[in-house]
């Protein structure tokens, strides 16, 4: 970066414009041109997010992986796209482990029952038949 003066210095003539040099700060960020497209694209994140949507209806558990796996590569390579990949790790566990939950509910559901089976029988004297 150059200024232009209007004083001149000894031994120019007035005419001449004179030129001072400043120095470049080594550590400032790098200046893109106006026109350049804006930096990287949220792949892994869109990814992740996708994958883990469609994950839990499907019941796909390699969707569920590769949904975890994708929103962690994005959270360290896409900082645009951290919350995306938020979600998609998020959903990606749910996908996975979901089905857990889903047991657990069912067990409860089921339990009274079948101990109200086992507990009464199903023979004579149990349902009256």
């Amino acid at each position: 970066m150059t200024e232009t003066t209007s004083l001149p210095e000894a031994g120019t003539t007035p005419d001449e414009p004179v030129t001072a040099s400043v120095p470049e700060n080594p550590y400032a960020a790098p200046q893109r041109p106006a026109d350049a497209p804006a930096s990287g694209t949220a792949g892994f994140s869109i990814a992740s997010l996708v994958l883990g949507i469609a994950a839990i209806p499907t019941g796909w558990w390699i969707a569920s992986v590769l949904a975890i796996v994708f929103g962690f590569l994005a959270r360290s390579r896409e900082p645009q796209g951290r919350t995306m990949a938020n979600w998609g790790i998020a959903l990606g566990f749910v996908g996975a482990f979901g089905w857990i939950v889903v047991a657990i509910l069912g067990l409860a559901f089921v339990a009274p029952f079948a101990l109200w089976g086992a507990a009464l029988g199903w023979g004579p004297g149990g349902f009256g038949w």
